[in-house]
Order: C-alpha cells, then sequence, then structure tokens
C-alpha cells in the first residue's frame, strides 16, 4: 500500500465514529429532548400553581402537563433516560394510563431539585437532574433558566445533593 493510502486511511478510521460512541451521541440528544419537554411541563404547571413547582415530576403526567410522545416514536417514555438500566417490572407504556401507573411504581430516572419551591427562570439554579450518570462521560442536568449541561459523574453527584 502507497504511504499516501495509508494516511487517507487511517484519517477516514479516525473520522468514523463507533457504534457504541453512535447510541451514546443518540441517547444524550434523547435526553436533552426529554429533558426540554419536562422544562416547558414544568413552567406549565407553574404558571397554573403561583409560580410553584409540584412535589415530583410524577404530578406533570398526573395533571397532564407532560404529553406521551406518539406511537410512531421509539422512544416513548419521557422520564426514562433510555441509556438507563431496565427497572424490574418495566413495561414502555402504550397509554396515558399505562404511564401513569408506570410512574407512580418509581420508574422515574430524572429528579426534581426542588420541589414546592418556586420556579426563577432566570437562575441558572439546578431544576432536573439525571439519578445517576447513564452516559459514558456523565449525566444530565436542567437548569431553572432552561438550559441543559452535560457533567460528569462526581459533579452529577455533587448537584444532585
Amino acid at each position: 500500500m502507497r504511504p499516501a493510502t495509508a494516511i487517507l486511511l487511517a484519517l477516514l478510521t479516525l473520522g468514523c465514529d463507533s457504534q457504541v460512541d453512535q447510541n451514546d451521541r443518540m441517547t444524550k440528544y434523547s435526553c436533552q429532548r426529554h429533558l426540554a419537554n419536562i422544562y416547558t411541563a414544568l413552567r406549565a404547571y407553574a404558571d397554573q400553581n403561583d409560580g410553584v413547582l409540584p412535589d415530583g415530576l410524577e404530578a406533570l403526567v398526573e395533571r397532564g402537563h407532560l404529553a406521551m410522545p406518539p406511537e410512531s416514536s421509539n422512544d416513548r417514555d419521557l422520564l426514562m433516560c433510555i441509556a438507563a438500566a431496565t427497572p424490574n417490572g418495566y413495561v414502555t407504556p402504550q397509554t396515558l394510563e399505562q404511564w401513569a401507573a408506570s410512574v407512580r411504581n418509581g420508574h422515574i430516572t430524572y429528579r426534581l431539585c426542588a420541589p414546592r419551591s418556586k420556579l426563577d427562570t432566570k437562575a441558572r439554579t439546578p431544576l432536573v437532574v439525571e439519578i445517576e450518570a447513564y452516559h459514558l462521560d456523565g449525566g444530565f442536568v436542567l437548569y431553572a433558566d432552561g438550559s441543559i449541561e452535560l457533567l460528569s459523574e462526581l459533579e452529577l453527584a455533587r448537584v444532585g445533593k
């Protein structure tokens, strides 16, 4: 093989993501989408409750603030990170009633940091965190200003306290 061909092949190989990297990128995008939907639902809830957040994310499903994705979606549960291990007894919900039951059974991988507090959309304070670092390089936090950030496992543990 010619040196130029070898160099070109090496460069092409470096530019190709492994299947693990592609899956991690997909799950990160999914979590960011989940958190964006959760933020919208939390704002709607707070707007209807004098600016106060619910007791937990379960209320968003129970009160209809968080809509279930369409059947065509392969990511039907906005409160479960698809990178998380599937908990015992978990079945992907097909109806709103199944989703509400799943949530009541604790099948949630995100946690509301300050339940029953006032929502200050100008503050960069943690609002929702992933319960664990489900991604290769950490986990996500949703801030009260609507921004979303990927934190290392150590940083996530610090924020999640």
